[in-house]
């Protein structure tokens, strides 16, 4: 029997979800004014020392407290060379330590509570040429199950959820470089 053949249903580990509304946000950052190599591990991000400034990307629940499933995550950079995988954690609020860029990404144990879903790799990066510009651009990876969505849930009081990128593979940035990371989620 068919109920309604309408919608594009997603199976994510078992159970099935129909989409009842699909959400794009995006958040933008231009890295700092040194050329200092990433290492794998590092934190990358708009800031010298600790004030880092962490990437929120809005309404990603339909209600406070409520969350979705995590679909695709898009990381663009206006650097064409730029060929580092990367990682994207992401949390209800923000984290306790945050490190500077280039400074190894902080996993803390007192952070474990605040995860809002587990860390999401993205990349390598692969180079894309138009008419008017290079960049780069990544997209989301499976885990080691072949699994690319992603549960979330956001905090009881907010509908945003606080992300940081890391890098898990070494490279050499550019000055300034700049990068847009773009989650596309289904909302619960």
């Amino acid at each position: 029997m068919t109920i309604c053949n309408n919608f594009r249903s997603i199976k994510d580990e078992g159970r099935f979800i129909l989409p009842s509304e699909t959400i794009t946000s995006s958040a933008e950052f231009t890295r700092t004014a040194t050329t200092d190599d990433y290492a794998i591990g590092d934190a990358v991000n708009d800031s010298t020392d600790a004030t880092v400034d962490v990437l929120e990307f809005a309404h990603m629940a339909r209600a406070i407290g409520l969350g979705g499933l995590i679909t695709d995550v898009i990381i663009e950079t206006d650097n064409s060379a730029d060929v580092k995988q990367y990682r994207l954690h992401l949390f209800t609020e923000t984290p306790t330590a945050m490190a500077a860029d280039t400074d190894p990404f902080p996993l803390l144990y007192a952070d474990r509570d605040i995860r809002a879903c587990e860390a999401i790799d993205v990349g390598p990066v692969a180079t894309e040429t138009s008419s008017d510009s290079d960049m780069a651009i990544a997209s989301l990876t499976g885990d080691a199950s072949g699994t690319t969505h992603r549960p979330y849930q956001c905090a009881s009081d907010d509908v945003k959820l606080y992300g940081f990128l890391e890098t898990l593979t070494a490279g050499t940035p550019v000055v300034s470089q700049k990068y847009k990371v773009t989650i596309k989620a289904i909302l619960d």
